[in-house]
C-alpha cells in the first residue's frame, strides 16, 4: 500500500469573506470559513488515526496543530483554507476526502441552523433558505503518491488541486426564486428575508426591520442565507466598527478633559440602554474599554443614522412625524453633549472634530512558495506551518496592542483596520515579528528567508466595507514591488475629493546614509509638527515637478530642483528650517532627487507626512517612542491632492 499526499481547498471565500457591509459581516465570514476548515481537518485527522497512524508522525501537514485541542469548534486557532495532509498506507484518499466534505457540509449547517432558530418563522422564505442552504459549501480535493522527493510531490498535488478548482460543479437556477430581490452583501443569490404582508412596500421594510434587529438591516437591504448566518449565528461575539477604530485617536485626546467627556459617555450609556448606541464586549476587545460604545457617536453628520436604524426616525415623513417615541429629545442631547466636547480647551488647544479617517493594514509574506519549495519533508513542513500559527496569534495580539481590530490572521495572511497614527508602528512590529521568525537555528540553513510585505491604505471609515478591503490589498500589492522588490511598506492616503497619494520603500536600507520610508517620514512628521517646513511646500514642488519633465541632462536637472527647494524653504521659513538632524535628512533626501519623477515621489512622501503630522499637533503626547511615532489626523479631511 501507498502513502498520499492530500490537499483539500474550501469555499467560497467570495461569500464568506468579501462579502460584507460591516466589519462584523466580514470577520464573521472570515471566521466561519476559518471553523469549516477546521472540521475539514479534524475530519482528515480522525481518518489518519483510524488507519492505526500516529497523527503527531504523520497526518495534518497544514495546520499542523500544537495539540488536540486546537482543532476543536471555536478554538483560537485559525485554520486557512487549503488543508493539506499526509496520509499513511492503509488511509484510502477517496474516502478521507469525501468524508472532509461532510464535515465541512455539516459545520456550516450547524452555524446556519443556530442562524435560523433566532429569528422569527415568519419572517425567512424556508424553501429558498433550504435550497440555498446545500449549496453554499464547495470542496475540491485532490491527492498523488508520496515519495520520498517531498517538494515534487507537493508541487504536484497543487497543480492538482487548481486543475479540479477549474472543474466547478453549478447548481441550476431555481425558477422558484425568479423575481426575487437580490442580496445585498454580493447579488450572487436571492434573498431568504419574507416580509410579513403589510399595505405597502415601504410599512413591509418598516416591519421587516422591526421585527429583525438583530439583523441590523440597514433600509431596503436584502440578505441570502450566508448573510442572514453572518449576522445572527454567533451574536454573543462582538466586533467592533470600522468607525470606532477611526475616532480612537480623538477619544484618547478626549479623556483629557475630565468631566465634558465623563458627561459624553453618560449618555451614550443611557442610549446604548434604549438600544439606540450600539456597545462593544469589552471582554472581547479591552483595547477599547475606555469608552465601548459605537464610533458614529462622536460624527456628528451620522446621529441621524443611529436613530434610524433603531426604526426611531423616518426621513420620508413630514416633519412632524418623523421621530418616533420623543426620540428627537435624545437626538438633541447627544449633540448637545458632544458640542460640549468639541469646544473643550486642551493643551494643543480646542479639541475639534474627530477624524473620520482610518488605516487598513494588509500583509502577505514574501517568498513562501520558494522557502516551500525547499523543505524536504512533512515533517520539516509542519514545523513551519506551526511557526506561521504562532505568527498569526501573535499578529493579532499587535494589532489589538495598537489599538486596532484584527479581520483575519491565517498563517503570513493578514488583513485589519487601525487608527491613523498606530498604522506604520504597527506594520513595523508585524514585519519585525515575523522576520525574526527565521533567524532561530532551525531555519539557518535555508536558502530562502521570507519576509513580509505590508501595505497601509488611508481612507474615509464610511467608504464601502468592500472599498476599504480593496484599498488595503491595493497597499499590500504596491508594497510587494517589482519580483526582485519585495519586503516592502506602502502607504496610501485615499483623501474625500481628489486623487490618491501613495509612497513605497524597502524596510531596509542598503546604506547607513539612506533612512527607510518610516524612518524619512518620521523626519518629515517632525519637521512639520515643528513648523519648519511651510504646509504648502509639497504642492508648491507638485507644480514644479513638470517644468523639469523634459530635461536630458539630469546633473543639471538635480542643481536645478536643489536649488529650486532649498529657495522656496528659505524664502518662507528662512534659515531656522535647514537647523538639526531632521532638516539634515531633508536636504540629504533632495541629494537623491534627479528627475520630474523622483521630485514626484518626494511630494508624495511629504503629502502623506503632513497628513500625520497635521494631527500630531492636537493630541496628547503618547509615552511609548517608536520607529514611526506620529499622532492623530483631526485635520485629515484638509489634504486634496
Amino acid at each position: 500500500m501507498t502513502a498520499h499526499l492530500l490537499a483539500i481547498a474550501v469555499g467560497p471565500v467570495q461569500d464568506f469573506i468579501a462579502a460584507a457591509r460591516r466589519t462584523r459581516d466580514l470577520w464573521l465570514g472570515s471566521f466561519l470559513l476559518s471553523e469549516v476548515s477546521k472540521a475539514v481537518a479534524r475530519s482528515v485527522e480522525e481518518r489518519v488515526t483510524q488507519a492505526g497512524a500516529d497523527p503527531r508522525q504523520t497526518g495534518l501537514i497544514f495546520p499542523a496543530p500544537s495539540d488536540a485541542h486546537d482543532l476543536d469548534e471555536r478554538s483560537s486557532l485559525n485554520v486557512a483554507n487549503v488543508i493539506l495532509a499526509e496520509l499513511p498506507p492503509g488511509c484510502d484518499p477517496t474516502a478521507t476526502a469525501n468524508a472532509a466534505r461532510l464535515a465541512a457540509r455539516d459545520r456550516w449547517c450547524k452555524f446556519a441552523t443556530a442562524a435560523r432558530s433566532k429569528l422569527p418563522s415568519d419572517l425567512i422564505r424556508q424553501d429558498t433558505w433550504n435550497r440555498q442552504l446545500n449549496d453554499v459549501i464547495e470542496t475540491y480535493a485532490a491527492w498523488t503518491p508520496l515519495t520520498v522527493d517531498y517538494p515534487t510531490s507537493r508541487r504536484r498535488v497543487m497543480q492538482l488541486l487548481a486543475g479540479r478548482k477549474q472543474c466547478r460543479t453549478f447548481s441550476p437556477a431555481s425558477e422558484d426564486d425568479a423575481g426575487l430581490p437580490k442580496s445585498s452583501l454580493d447579488g450572487a443569490r436571492g434573498t431568504v428575508l419574507q416580509p410579513p404582508p403589510s399595505a405597502s412596500r415601504a410599512d413591509r421594510q418598516e416591519n421587516l426591520v422591526a421585527s429583525s434587529s438583530k439583523l441590523r438591516l440597514a433600509r431596503g437591504e436584502q440578505l441570502d442565507v450566508v448573510g442572514v448566518t453572518k449576522r445572527v449565528a454567533v451574536d454573543h461575539l462582538s466586533f467592533p466598527s470600522v468607525t470606532r477604530v477611526a475616532v480612537e485617536p480623538w477619544l484618547r485626546a478626549a479623556m483629557a478633559t475630565g468631566a465634558p467627556f465623563e458627561r459624553f459617555k453618560q449618555v451614550c450609556h443611557q442610549l446604548s440602554d434604549i438600544d439606540i448606541v450600539g456597545t462593544i464586549d469589552t471582554h472581547q476587545h479591552r483595547q477599547y474599554a475606555d469608552f465601548r460604545f459605537d464610533g458614529t457617536v462622536a460624527l456628528r453628520n451620522r446621529h441621524q443614522d443611529l436613530w434610524r436604524e433603531a426604526g426611531l426616525y423616518d426621513p420620508s415623513q413630514p416633519e412632524s412625524g418623523r421621530w418616533h417615541n420623543n426620540s428627537q429629545a435624545d437626538w438633541q442631547r447627544l449633540g448637545e453633549a458632544l458640542q460640549s466636547l468639541i469646544d473643550c480647551k486642551t493643551a494643543q488647544g480646542r479639541l475639534g472634530e474627530p477624524s473620520p479617517y482610518v488605516t487598513v493594514l494588509a500583509a502577505d509574506g514574501d517568498r513562501v512558495g520558494e522557502f516551500l519549495s525547499n523543505l524536504d519533508s512533512p515533517m520539516r513542513h509542519r514545523e513551519f506551518s506551526r511557526e506561521l500559527s504562532g505568527f498569526a496569534a501573535n499578529a493579532r495580539q499587535i494589532i489589538v496592542k495598537h489599538g486596532g481590530i484584527c479581520v483575519y490572521a491565517g498563517g503570513d495572511d493578514v488583513l485589519g483596520f487601525l487608527p491613523v497614527d498606530r498604522g506604520v508602528e504597527c506594520a513595523t512590529e508585524l514585519r519585525e515579528a515575523f522576520v525574526s521568525l527565521w533567524k532561530s537555528p532551525t531555519w539557518q540553513d535555508e536558502p530562502v528567508r521570507p519576509t513580509l510585505s505590508v501595505g497601509l491604505a488611508m481612507a474615509h471609515c464610511t467608504e464601502a466595507l468592500e472599498d476599504l478591503r480593496n484599498f488595503g490589498h491595493q497597499a499590500e500589492h504596491l508594497a510587494k514591488g517589482r519580483r526582485d522588490q519585495r519586503d516592502g511598506l506602502a502607504i496610501t492616503l485615499r483623501a474625500r475629493g481628489g486623487d490618491s497619494v501613495e509612497c513605497r520603500g524597502s524596510w531596509t536600507s542598503d546604506s547607513t546614509d539612506v533612512p527607510t520610508l518610516s524612518q524619512q517620514l518620521h523626519d518629515w512628521c517632525t519637521l512639520f509638527a515643528e513648523e519648519r517646513v511651510p504646509n504648502k511646500l509639497p504642492y508648491d514642488l507638485r507644480q514644479m515637478a513638470p517644468a523639469y519633465a523634459g530635461w536630458s541632462d539630469t546633473v543639471a536637472a538635480t542643481r536645478a530642483l536643489q536649488s529650486d527647494v532649498m529657495r522656496l524653504l528659505k524664502k518662507k521659513k528662512g534659515a531656522r528650517s535647514l537647523e538639526g538632524d531632521a532638516a539634515a535628512s531633508f536636504v540629504a533626501r533632495l541629494g537623491r532627487v534627479a528627475s520630474s519623477k523622483d521630485l514626484t515621489a518626494l511630494v508624495n512622501e511629504l503629502l502623506i507626512a503632513q497628513f500625520l503630522a497635521d494631527a500630531q499637533r492636537s493630541t496628547p503626547v503618547r509615552t511609548a517612542a517608536s520607529p514611526m511615532s506620529v499622532a492623530d489626523t483631526n485635520t485629515a479631511t484638509r489634504v486634496s491632492p
